[in-house]
């Protein structure tokens, strides 16, 4: 999984080599033990549909110093993806979006014309996403279309490590190397063409720094940086200060209309209660800054711009996810309560979804729910039909819903060898899983 990046670099992956081969259920225990080692089936197979953000460099032959890039890639099912690299090459720094969707492929650089992938590029690709299924392992189990076998004991790093041999139909082989004590991945072997796409190269790739993965890691450093809790109780109390009763929207209906009062001091002053009124005020702000009148909307956003470091939307929708893992008692509804005043739909839909995700104990639905099935507000409603599943649209379907796990064991530094000969380092910065991708990401421009 973590060789991802290399297919904006480097085209083509596998090697076919004809060795004595042990029994395919040796090859299936040792399998397993790696599998385990990570975390178990069931959390590894979620590793399909990520995005992961990394950064590194790579030396090519020709360029004597090292190119420096960073990256951002996302995988569905390791059937397509989306890749976005940017690196400095003597000075200057070029950017490239490639996205493989199905039966298709295009790639721009630097923001110009979008051109289909070659034949060629695509089949390679393609190849690419068969080995970022084969580094998932679970795929190796549980389909029959792959052939397992165990070759000869190699080393890796001077550590005994049993090798895999893995052949399917329409591809390439590929040799897993897992060290012998801990099961865990530490390399693969396999035949690649260069980054010209010509020379046929041997390529070695090594796999270290396993870390466990802490899906929440990214939400608490965005609240922390906001100087806002992460745990239960305050994460309930921040979506308490931002939420409204009806004496309140009153009072703030009138302080926005003042924002645009023929008087300075009354126009100054209702700046002010707003601004103080911090999260409280955030909605009713939002949809001022579409006023008619000019110095309304002028004063709401500059109301605006004061409050979103403590609670902008991404901020608000971390702390949402944060709450729909935690699941502190009085989460539903809390949240519930405060989804009418969401700041935009990115947030609102993170809101359905911790509601889906709280909402159901042992089966029944939170008492809460179904008793907002007659709720005043026609957004708490429609939210409430979708979680109890009364219109057949659950917001856990909805496309680009983060997955929160713990217990996974992953690398985050891969070294790619050429020839015998350094060609690539990588690490990862960020990684995060879904459970599928927005169709419009792979859409071609």
């Amino acid at each position: 999984m973590r060789s991802l990046l290399q297919s904006m670099l480097v085209l083509g992956l596998v090697f076919a080599m004809c060795r004595p081969a042990a029994a395919q259920s040796d090859a299936r225990a040792i399998l397993e033990k790696a599998i385990q080692a990570q975390g178990g089936a069931d959390k590894l197979a979620k590793t399909m549909t990520m995005r992961e953000r990394s950064k590194g460099t790579i030396q090519e032959a020709d360029i004597p110093a090292k190119i420096a890039y960073t990256g951002n890639a996302i995988v569905e099912a390791c059937q397509r993806y989306r890749g976005e690299v940017e690196f400095d090459l003597q000075g200057m720094t070029f950017t490239v979006v490639e996205v493989v969707d199905k039966n298709k492929g295009w790639a721009k650089t630097n923001g110009e014309e979008t051109v289909d992938l070659t034949a060629d590029a695509f089949a390679a690709e393609k190849e690419m996403l068969y080995g970022c299924l084969v580094e998932c392992l679970t795929p190796l189990l549980n389909d029959k279309s792959f052939a397992l076998t165990v070759l000869p004991e190699g080393k890796v790093a001077s550590r005994p490590a049993l090798v895999v041999h893995v052949v399917s139909a329409g591809h390439k082989d590929v040799d897993l190397y897992f060290d012998k004590e801990t099961g865990l991945l530490v390399k693969t072997a396999k035949q690649t063409k260069d980054s010209r796409g010509g020379t046929e190269v041997f390529e070695e790739t090594y796999y270290s720094d396993y870390r466990e993965f802490n899906p929440l890691a990214a939400d608490e450093k965005v609240l922390k940086d906001a100087k806002q809790a992460t745990a239960g109780p305050g994460l309930l109390d921040f979506f308490r200060k931002q939420t409204l009763t009806d004496a309140d929207l009153a009072k703030l209906k009138t302080l926005i209309k003042n924002l645009g009062d023929d008087s300075f001091q009354v126009r100054e002053k209702a700046s002010d209660e707003l601004t103080a009124r911090g999260a409280a005020a955030w909605s009713l702000l939002r949809q001022a800054t579409k006023n008619d009148d000019a110095e309304i909307s002028r004063r709401a956003q500059l109301c605006l711009d004061k409050i979103t470091s403590e609670f902008g939307a991404p901020i608000t929708a971390a702390a949402a996810r944060l709450l729909a893992f935690q699941k502190p008692e009085g989460t539903a509804e809390v949240l519930l309560a405060y989804l009418p005043f969401s700041p935009d739909e990115t947030v609102a839909s993170e809101i359905r979804v911790a509601l889906a995700l709280v909402g159901m104990r042992d089966g029944k639905p939170d008492p809460i729910l179904v008793k907002a099935l007659e709720d005043k507000d026609p957004l708490r409603r429609a939210a409430v039909a979708a979680v109890l599943g009364r219109d057949g649209k659950s917001p856990l379907d909805q496309p680009g819903r983060r997955l929160y796990f713990t217990g996974l064991k992953l690398p985050m530094k891969v070294v790619v060898d050429r020839a015998g000969k350094r060609y690539r380092e990588t690490e990862t910065v960020e990684l995060e899983f879904y459970n599928k991708f927005d169709e419009k990401l792979f859409a071609k421009p």
